[in-house]
């Protein structure tokens, strides 16, 4: 093997490894700790707790999620128009750097098996003590698949956690459950359906569509830069669906 490339992938592995160590003893005891705090605080204020799950890395705050925004602040419109008081509460899957980006790596390929695991059981905990408190998981792409994955591992509190996932992944298995509802464009979702070619070629031209979108002023997200056939979802779309979702849902005792 050459040198050069001998340094390349010495340096790729270094990476890696440098970016779990950060994962664990720095990044995952901090968000977890300021994700329970600002649940704790919405569950002082509110009785229906949306949990914001956005795609890409997970590292988007909602009022730069262009793409998500739209449908959670129309979720939560529905919600106070049936008479709650609602908080919206990101979670943060990592962080937005190199290291944070390369620590996801490993989450991601095995399913999200740390972080779904914490969210559930933070989730039941707070369930329990909150009983009368309904919490609704909201995912865009990788956002939903994340928010599934959570969704399998909670065993308790079903009339009170469901979720909302938007452009699920296609190496998702769908749960039969009545407190989940996905949406794929009836289909045409590219990225749930899962055509390789096209998903690579979106992801290739992402970065420069991000690029050029700060350049004149109207940033993109990564999902958006992607935009991936059949991946992009408007409230005008969903909203009648989530309504009537949220209209059942949120009945039950």
């Amino acid at each position: 093997m050459k040198k050069w490339l001998k340094i390349i992938f010495l340096s790729i592995a270094a990476i890696l490894i440098i970016s779990f160590v950060w994962f664990e003893l720095f990044f995952w005891q901090g968000n977890n700790k300021a994700f329970e705090e600002r649940l704790k605080k919405a569950g002082e204020n509110s009785n229906l707790i949306i949990i914001f799950n956005s795609g890409g890395f997970g590292t988007v705050q909602l009022d730069k999620a262009y793409d998500f925004k739209p449908i959670i602040e129309g979720t939560k419109q529905v919600a106070e128009n049936l008479n709650y008081k609602v908080s919206v509460v990101s979670y943060y899957r990592t962080e937005e750097s190199l290291l944070g980006k390369a620590a996801y790596l490993k989450e991601i390929v095995f399913n999200f098996p740390k972080e779904s695991g914490y969210l559930a059981r933070e989730l039941e905990k707070f369930s329990k003590e909150n009983p009368n408190d309904k919490i609704i998981m909201a995912g865009l792409s990788n956002g939903a698949a994340f928010a599934d994955l959570t969704m399998k591992k909670i065993n308790c509190c079903g009339n009170n956690i469901s979720a909302i996932e938007l452009g699920t992944p296609f190496w998702i298995k769908k749960q039969n459950k009545d407190n989940i509802i996905y949406f794929n464009n009836n289909g045409q979702d590219t990225f749930s359906r899962g055509n390789i070619g096209l998903l690579i070629w979106s992801t290739v031209k992402a970065p420069f569509k991000m690029v050029y979108g700060k350049i004149i002023g109207k940033p993109v997200s990564f999902p958006e830069a992607m935009n991936v056939p059949g991946h992009q979802y408007t409230w005008s779309e969903v909203g009648p669906q989530i309504s009537q979702f949220m209209g059942e849902e949120l009945v039950k005792n």
